[in-house]
């Protein structure tokens, strides 16, 4: 999923010059992305080569972090599995059981 929006904030009563903000969930090849001030990524789609390629083109960048939902593909996702219920068909991940101490 890809999800591009422009921010433009007041700062004391003065406004300033709008934001490129790109939201990235899914896997893009690093080259579509560019232009950006400040792209988030699900940073398991990328390697780092991809990430340095990203930085290079954009401004800042961050990483996605999910604190409710686990991916199957995720690197820890057996580490956590016993901890989760039900299932988010659309994202292909599961819920995480938020009230167990060790979620």
């Amino acid at each position: 999923m890809f999800l591009a929006c422009a921010i433009a904030k007041p700062l004391d009563g003065q406004t300033i010059a709008p934001q490129k903000v790109l939201f990235n969930y899914g896997d893009v090849y690093p080259d579509e992305i560019a232009g950006y001030d400040y792209v988030i990524l699900e940073s398991a789609h990328f390697s780092s080569w991809d990430i340095s390629a990203i930085k290079k083109n954009n401004g800042t960048v961050l990483a996605y972090i999910s604190l409710g939902e686990v991916n199957e593909a995720a690197a820890h996702y057996e580490d956590i599995k016993q901890y989760t219920f039900g299932r988010n068909k659309l994202w292909n991940s599961h819920f995480l059981d938020l009230e167990n101490k060790k979620t």
